[in-house]
């Protein structure tokens, strides 16, 4: 759960039209956490595109008011997945995939544009790692119309406006023209609008990084979603879940009708859905009738599809089986064996389920409905059907259907007609004159044969085959050799037993029909599926029968692309013996390398690289094998994919991308330390190498925020100094992004706290300014803001500055920006002006902040004083004491007492003078007992634990530490005994 989610109501939704109206949509712009004033834990917050805002449950009290309308927003994307209609690769936001048809993917905008077989039943994958989740067919499902922020929209400025007058001030209205992705990190994230007052054009945010600049006063058509389709914003094990349940239609007599008016970012919500530890529908005298309704809408809506005595068949894979299985009834490894066999329906349970029993009483099982598929009229008198070519499991699924007979042996695999259809579902069937009873599950529809007619219905339909020579004749006398007539039907049925392994069946139609070998059925052959899916077999048999080992797709993938796409080593290696193109490219520039390197099948990798293929060439994005696995996910795998590629004596580590990124600069964009290690041990002169723009990896590391990478850089000694063509430092990136553990890190290895970029604007500067850029003193714009934040998470790796936090007044010690602020004046940051004459002091709006500072960190009114130098020993003490006869003034009183000679010109010390000119050779003993004492003072007010600050705080045992320390401890660290109260002491 993320911000910048676009969202819309879910099915506990009981806010009456505070979104505007069911398919409006909104944003999520913070989540709930405990012990929150504005949002408890399992709620969020939505920005509706309307303007109004307030939090809502995502799991609180178990109920569900969101459901997610776009996760491409937060930049999801199925890399190498392409959308089968609209030919797009990488799908972005939801993946859609089809159980019927082999490999067929849809995107959500094709998915919703009701694009492919509504009948079809869909699996929804959330991301590229979740297991997927099975829905319901498009056909009858309910249809809700979008409305929001859409191409056509007219808007205003919204709640995180920081764009000055670009829109000609507030109030004043834009039209939205298109909705876009930002660079590549999130999609459809921003809208592209043109301000009607000062015809700007611009992108402005709605939901990248949880902000949205705009509202609507007139909203946008976005077409229309499928309401259950969508996932439930925080239900548990929504990413694999099964079917939605079928929810109740917001009723018009739930409670909290009232809208919310728009919540600034600074303001606490005033009217909340849902209030930390209490519940707004606790005591409404609607709540039982609710709950009954509920669990009446919970049954899943297919249910009543089924009635006790239906016949019924599971024709899922196991894998599906196993997924939708969980929550109904379980899983058992003996239900295996029930795939692909008829039962009957015994009950239906109180939960929905069903149970069907399986050729005896004892056999029954609870089985999810969806599962399931009806036989009513799945046959009907007059159909062709092909039987299953494996005798076992025919002759399994004959027991109670007219049993195995040796002569049954002849009809496997063969096309046969059905001449009648028995009362329990059972088929008659003819072939070559000779009648068959099997059970139907044995049996697949197929359309009117023609390639395979001289088997089945040439004996019982002369004039088709007479038809036939006449049409092959013709052929021949028009200069057609090849007599041989295919169709599409005969097409497919080659890719789909090609793709289910079934190699006898492959045989027989590539023997009858060799022309079959390189057709295409949904734009792929034969050879691709068969190496996608490993069928060895059946890939030496076709390559046997002479298939185009370079033959492509729609979108330009060869079996070489398959092979790595499906993660089959072995026939990669065999498709590389025959010599194919090795660097074949598809239509986006990628090799089967890309591919492989891309989905991290490193034993494919392996053999590509075995095999001597390129890792220089760059795909449509000028991105070579090693930029894509640097983008990936720091695993085992992608770390020895990396280590193979940088052995490659070949690579080019200084190649760059379209974008401009080397391999070291995308390494850092990424925060990818290990792989910037590895490189630079490779690669040492990548270092300090510069982008078009100037930027460096230090520049990008620092304005990412990737603290690893900083420390590998700072230990391979990049330089901190760099400058890009802004003349920006790292620090200066890491500051005007507030990435704290960032500027930690740079000040402690003493990079330049006094830089300025080209306008002249220091740390300070970039620190205190809430909008990153300077203003005109003349400006009618106020200043901005100072932007609060939860510095437990900003500044959890940050000791010195969480250490400044603790020691503020509380009114400021939540503001990120002050607490940077002054952790670069105490390491010496100085207050100066830019080239605008604005000083960093400028940008603060708020008097107190101001005064605080001047008081207590820039003492800018103090008149200026001689600079005292502290003790040469020590450090810590201003030096006080004089030495005779050479006067040198070095060390601190303490430090004094122990020396004998000068450590500046090495001369005896024969007296030592005090600040005030008294001797301190006289009563010497007399002084060290005074020094001893003190010490003794100082020890015992000092805490045991950190010994360095006071002590102020007691517990019930009488020992005594500071606040800081005593906050950790839950036992006395003296006496062990448990801590029950914490009490102040405070300085009489």
């Amino acid at each position: 759960m993320e911000v910048g989610l676009r969202v819309v109501r879910g099915p506990d939704w009981q806010w009456g039209n505070q979104d505007d109206g069911e398919g409006h949509l909104g944003t999520v712009v913070e989540i709930g956490r405990q012990g929150s004033r504005t949002s408890p834990e399992k709620t969020v917050i939505v920005q509706w595109d309307s303007g109004s805002r307030t939090n809502y449950r995502v799991g609180h009290q178990g109920k569900y008011d969101i459901r997610i309308y776009d996760n491409s927003t937060i930049g999801v994307r199925h890399s190498n997945v392409i959308c089968d209609n609209c030919k797009k690769r990488g799908i972005q936001g939801v993946r859609w995939k089809c159980t019927k048809c082999f490999d067929f993917d849809l995107c959500t905008i094709c998915y919703m544009a009701d694009k492919h077989d509504l009948t079809h039943q869909f699996m929804r994958f959330e991301t590229s790692t979740s297991q997927g989740c099975l829905v319901n067919k498009r056909f009858g499902s309910v249809k809700i119309a979008a409305k929001g922020i859409f191409a056509g929209a007219i808007v205003i400025r919204g709640p995180d406006w920081e764009w000055q007058n670009q829109d000609g001030g507030p109030g004043k209205t834009g039209k939205v023209l298109d909705m876009r992705g930002w660079d590549r990190e999130s999609f459809f994230s921003v809208a592209s609008i043109e301000w009607s007052t000062t015809g700007i054009s611009n992108v402005y945010r709605i939901g990248h990084k949880g902000k949205v600049d705009v509202k609507y006063v007139q909203e946008g058509d976005g077409g229309y979603y499928y309401r259950d389709h969508l996932i439930i914003l925080g239900a548990p094990n929504e990413s694999s879940s099964l079917v939605d349940s079928i929810t109740l239609s917001p009723s018009s007599n739930l409670i909290n009708t009232k809208s919310i008016d728009l919540i600034n970012d600074n303001e606490e919500p005033s009217n909340l859905n849902i209030k930390n530890q209490q519940s707004l529908i606790a005591d409404s005298p609607n709540e039982s009738k609710q709950k009954n309704l509920k669990k009446q809408a919970s049954q899943p809506e297919f249910c009543s599809m089924f009635s006790v005595g239906d016949k019924v068949k599971i024709d899922v894979s196991l894998e599906t089986f196993k997924q939708m299985q969980e929550g109904h009834g379980g899983w058992n490894q003996k239900m295996a064996d029930l795939i692909g066999k008829i039962g009957v329906i015994h009950r239906v349970t109180d939960k929905g389920d069903v149970r069907v029993q399986f050729d005896t009483p004892e056999n029954r099982w609870t089985i999810y409905p969806a599962i399931l598929n009806k036989l009513t009229s799945g046959f009907v008198v007059g159909d062709y059907v092909r039987v299953n070519n494996d005798e076992e499991t025919v002759k399994n699924m004959q027991k109670g259907h007219g049993e195995w007979s040796e002569k049954m042996r002849m009809i496997l695999g063969k096309i046969c007609k059905v001449i009648n259809i028995y009362a329990d579902g059972d088929l008659r069937i003819s072939y070559n004159g000779v009648g068959f009873t099997v059970n139907s599950a044995c049996c697949s529809i197929v359309s009117k044969p023609q390639a395979d007619i001289h088997n089945t219905i040439a004996y019982h339909n002369m004039e088709d085959a007479t038809l036939r020579l006449h049409i092959a004749s013709q052929l021949k006398d028009m200069g057609d050799d090849n007599t041989k007539i295919f169709t599409p039907e005969s097409i497919d049925q080659l890719v789909r037993e090609a793709a289910h392994g079934n190699l006898q069946a492959v045989k027989e139609i590539i023997i009858k029909n060799p022309s079959l070998i390189d057709q295409r059925s949904s734009g792929k052959t034969a050879i691709q599926v068969s190496t996608h899916q490993g069928h060895i077999d059946i890939v030496k048999f076709l390559i046997a029968s002479k298939a185009n080992l370079e033959i492509i797709d729609s979108e330009g993938d060869t079996p070489l692309h398959y092979s790595c796409f499906g993660n089959q080593p072995e026939i990669t290696e065999l498709l590389l013996q025959k010599n194919p193109n090795t660097n074949a490219v598809n239509k986006n520039g990628c090799t089967a390398l890309h591919v492989a390197v891309n989905k991290q099948h490193i034993n494919c990798v392996k053999v590509l690289l075995k095999y001597k293929c390129d890792v220089n060439i760059q795909d449509s994005y000028g991105d070579t094998a090693i930029h894509d696995i640097i983008s990936k996910e720091v695993t085992k795998e992608s770390k020895q994919i990396i280590e193979m590629l940088l052995a490659t004596p070949s690579i080019n580590l200084s190649l760059r991308n379209k974008r401009g990124f080397n391999i070291l600069h995308y390494a850092s964009l990424k925060g990818n330390h290990n792989a910037v290690e590895k490189l630079i041990s490779y690669s040492p002169q990548l270092i300090d190498t510069k982008k078009d723009d100037g930027f460096s990896a230090f520049h990008l590391a620092s304005l990412n925020g990737h603290k690893e990478v900083i420390k590998c850089l700072i230990e391979s000694r990049a330089d901190k100094e760099v400058l890009n063509n802004r003349r920006q430092t790292p620090l200066l990136l890491s500051v005007a992004q507030l990435h704290a553990p960032i500027i930690e890190v740079l000040v402690e290895k003493k990079a330049n706290v006094n830089a300025v970029d080209e306008d002249g604007d220091s740390c300070l500067h970039l620190a205190l300014n809430d909008k990153l850029a300077a203003l005109d003193p003349s400006s009618q714009i106020p200043n901005p803001s100072t932007k609060f934040t939860n510095v437990n998470n900003d500044l959890k790796d940050c000791k010195n500055m969480l250490m400044i936090a603790q020691n503020m007044p509380s009114e400021f010690s939540n503001n990120i920006r002050l607490i940077i602020a002054i952790y670069l004046i105490q390491n010496g940051a100085k207050l100066v002006k830019n080239k605008h004459q604005i000083s960093p002091l400028d940008y603060l709006n708020d008097s107190k902040m101001v005064s605080f500072l001047q008081k207590n960190f820039l003492a800018l009114e103090a008149p200026e004083v001689e600079s005292v130098e502290n003790c040469k020993l020590c450090d810590e003490e201003p030096r006080s004491v004089t030495f005779l006869p050479c006067q040198h003034k070095i060390v601190c009183l303490e430090c004094s007492s122990r020396m004998k000679k000068c450590l500046e010109c090495n001369v005896q010390i024969k007296e030592k003078l005090s600040e005030s000119g008294t001797s301190l050779n006289t009563n010497k003993d007399e002084y060290t007992d005074l020094l001893s004492k003190i010490r003794s003072l100082e020890e015992a007010q000092t805490c045991s634990i950190c010994m360095e600050r006071k002590k102020d705080t007691a517990f019930q045992c009488g020992h005594i530490v500071c606040n800081l320390c005593s906050l950790p401890l839950k036992t006395c660290h003296i006496c062990r005994e448990k801590i029950i109260k914490r009490i102040k002491i405070y300085e009489t």
